[in-house]
């Protein structure tokens, strides 16, 4: 399933509380949305979103797993350093992204909730973001059909 449509899940069943995450998706990416899905597990309440949500629930474990991963004295003193060598927000976003092994969309969720970018801002990474998972299903894509044209090359 595409990441645009399904990054994760919880169910919170009293009994058998369960967690789904895309595996299609990156493996910092993953680790975002798992701390995310804990976080609706730890407040018994399950809850959709998409990437224009405002939802404040998913706001809220937004920030949970935002916090975990990336402190805000941490975060705040890496802005600071990407700063004095960067002018591009996105290029400080992307780096600082590295430097936390979590997404850049972790990122400028981070950077708005401490007042360093506009809310719009995440639009930018978003679209950056489907940019790259385009390229890279274009490259699944061919190295999936490479074996295929080898074989019927070789067999012609």
């Amino acid at each position: 399933m595409s990441v645009k449509e399904f990054r994760g899940s919880a169910i919170t069943d009293k009994y058998a509380p369960a967690i789904f995450i895309n595996s299609k998706d990156e493996k910092s990416a993953q680790l975002f949305t798992l701390l995310h899905e804990v976080a609706h597990l730890w407040i018994g309440q399950e809850g959709v979103s998409d990437w224009f949500s405002k939802n404040k629930l998913e706001t809220f474990c937004n920030k949970v797993a935002a916090h975990f991963f990336i402190p805000d004295d941490m975060f705040k003193s890496e802005w600071q350093k990407k700063a004095d060598i960067f002018t591009d927000k996105l290029d400080i976003i992307n780096e600082i992204s590295k430097f936390f092994k979590v997404s850049s969309l972790a990122i400028a969720i981070k950077a708005v909730h401490l007042n360093f970018i506009p809310n719009n801002y995440i639009n930018t990474i978003r679209k950056q973001i489907d940019k790259q998972l385009l390229k890279t299903k274009v490259r699944i894509e061919a190295v999936t059909l490479m074996p295929v044209v080898l074989y019927a090359a070789i067999n012609a």
